[in-house]
């Protein structure tokens, strides 16, 4: 049973700018008497690809710990942003706030984090920033419902049409459908026997092969994914101004990672 349970977090000035520190108000209840202090770390992960990018913004001891529920603000500076690559700048990113014990590693928090250019007459390599494609799907999809209306209504013109020549000619009519049938009913009998030979024709490796192929799709084991070529999906302007950067942290839907530890005190 962990002697240390963390209650509750809330980031406070969130959302804030990017070169604003981090603010983290901790509740945690301590059990039993603690013999050594808690080491609280921020770590700002400024990379997917490699760790790196990793930046330990702060890390503080709080101690000695008494019993009950304790209170606590954690202020972590702004991480270095020119130790973050430049496609990795802006766009969604994570944040740790981890707790240790005697350097054992027993809680790990993380929080996705948003950054965002917040100008709206930032510059890009061509011009400015797009049209929402929000937008654009609209207006589009209002053009197509026009097209959909124009072409029902000549759908409708062509069977009115046909249907008055089918009025005035019905005896014709009565024969090329008796005709059309029979020829309907004479190309399924032929199919079928089609079929038939195939099936008994049919070799057996040639089943085995079928059977293990959609085997091997069904699983897909042993084939790996292509990893992704590195892709900017959020562009950096020409006139870019880290503090123009809006950063906003998901704080809903933490992801924690308890670890077990040996709690007791083996020096004496």
């Amino acid at each position: 049973m962990a002697s240390v349970n963390v209650t509750n977090i809330v980031v406070l000035d969130n959302p804030s700018k990017f070169v604003d520190p981090f603010k983290f108000e901790i509740t945690f209840e301590c059990v039993r008497q603690l013999s050594s202090d808690l080491e609280w770390r921020v770590t700002y992960v400024g990379s997917a690809e490699s760790e790196k990018a990793d930046q330990v913004l702060d890390s503080i001891l709080v101690g000695p710990v008494p019993m009950g529920v304790n209170r606590f603000v954690f202020e972590a500076p702004a991480p270095d942003h020119t130790k973050i690559p430049n496609q990795d700048l802006l766009g969604v990113t994570v944040v740790l706030l981890s707790c240790l014990y005697r350097s054992k590693e027993f809680i790990r928090i993380g929080y996705y984090v948003n950054n965002e250019y917040d100008d709206e007459n930032a510059v890009y390599e061509n011009g400015k920033r797009p049209v929402v494609v929000g937008e654009e799907m609209d207006i589009e999809g209002s053009e197509g419902e026009e097209e959909d209306e124009e072409d029902e209504e000549e759908e409708e013109d062509e069977e009115d049409e046909e249907e008055d020549d089918k009025d005035e000619n019905p005896k014709e009519d009565t024969a090329e459908k008796k005709g059309s049938e029979n020829k309907e009913n004479s190309t399924e009998q032929d199919k079928d026997k089609a079929d038939e030979k195939e099936s008994t024709d049919e070799p057996a490796s040639k089943k085995v092969k079928t059977e293990t192929t959609e085997t091997t799709e069904t699983t897909g084991a042993e084939e790996k994914p292509k990893p992704k070529e590195t892709v900017n999906a959020v562009p950096i302007p020409k006139n870019f101004e880290i503090n123009k950067v809006k950063r906003s942290v998901l704080q809903d839907k933490p992801r924690v990672t308890r670890f077990s530890i040996d709690w007791e005190d083996h020096s004496e």
